[in-house]
């Protein structure tokens, strides 16, 4: 994730994010695709996003932390069809972002 402050970016960005495997609780949860630009970095202060497509999984709602270097940070997941979901987020301070789900 690479995060900017004043339209620079920070000496150790981009930001490496780790995943874990999908737990094997009989879900198709590794089908989920996630994509868009609020996955690869932010800028403090300016709201960014990404969407979570669920077409291909089983039934389900995401739920998705983010937490920051001092706090979590609020996202907002917008439902746009049936298993296709929006998130969107604004950095408030910068550094490192962790995305867990």
């Amino acid at each position: 994730m690479s995060i900017y402050f004043a339209d620079h970016l920070l000496p150790k960005s981009p930001l490496v994010c780790v995943t874990n495997e999908a737990m094997s609780n009989g879900s198709e949860c590794a089908t989920v695709v996630l994509r868009g630009h609020g996955l690869a970095g932010a800028r403090v202060g300016e709201e960014t996003e990404f969407v979570i497509d669920g077409n291909e999984a089983g039934v389900g709602q995401p739920e998705i932390t983010l937490t920051g270097v001092k706090a979590d940070i609020p996202i907002k997941v917008t439902q746009l069809s049936q298993k296709v979901f929006k998130a969107t987020y604004t950095p408030s301070i910068q550094g490192q972002l962790s995305i867990q789900k």
